[in-house]
């Protein structure tokens, strides 16, 4: 279903490109670091009908349900394909209200929901606008978090890739910090862009959702309000 609305379309046309536009407009930068949605479009010859099949699924995901709390029959019932997603808005939803102290609130949690989160912040950033975006946004908090969490699950490809990105960003933290109203893109910073390009790659190579899914089903109790 969905997961990641907001991600750029690979290999999308114009038209395509032109919805994934009008959706960004409808969501603020918090609502992207909140949520997730993995869009699987359809190859339909006729427009009106694609754009239909996507109005249906947007309409879908915000209908969704969002449970307060978790319990074990809540977890055991859900397919695999809402899993994190499931958890996650019930995470957020304990975010939403104290969006400025989301760090610490998320520090509050314990690992296994701090894993789920902070990879949910990661992706959707990088996905959304590669890593410059990460760090200059109020997700880059969740960098050390993040990494620590893709090794945790054993996303190992993802967890180099982060590395190196986290000690790259490290060594420039303070440059970057007075020159940030000049930074248009990742190209300013060849390294960055190189990493963004390495990390599409493994995306396709390494399956993360996979990986989640499993480490939530094998500790499952811990995700449990």
């Amino acid at each position: 279903m969905f997961k990641n609305l907001g991600k750029r379309p690979k290999g999308a046309d114009f038209n395509e490109q032109l919805e994934y536009l009008s959706q960004l407009d409808e969501y603020e930068e918090t609502d992207f670091e909140q949520m997730e949605i993995k869009k699987h479009q359809p190859n339909l010859k006729n427009s009106n009908t694609q754009n239909d099949e996507i109005f249906d699924e947007s309409e879908k995901f915000k209908n969704r349900k969002i449970y307060k709390k978790l319990d074990a029959k809540i977890l055991n019932d859900i397919k695999d394909d809402h899993l994190i997603q499931t958890i996650f808005d019930t995470l957020s939803d304990k975010v939403e209200s104290n969006f400025e102290n989301e760090y610490e609130i998320v520090k509050s949690f314990n690992k296994h929901k701090q894993i789920i989160y902070s990879i949910w912040v990661f992706t959707t950033e990088v996905d959304n606008g590669g890593f410059l975006q990460f760090y200059k946004n109020s997700s880059g908090k969740f960098s050390k978090m993040a990494q620590k969490s893709l090794k945790l699950i054993n996303a190992y490809s993802h967890y180099e890739i982060l590395k190196k990105a986290n000690n790259y960003f490290g060594s420039l933290k303070y440059s970057l910090l007075k020159i940030w109203h000049k930074i248009n893109s990742s190209y300013d910073f060849p390294k960055l862009n190189k990493l963004d390009n390495e990390y599409y790659k493994i995306s396709k190579q390494e399956n993360l959702d996979k990986l989640q899914i499993a480490y939530i089903r094998k500790n499952i109790e811990h995700f449990i309000n």
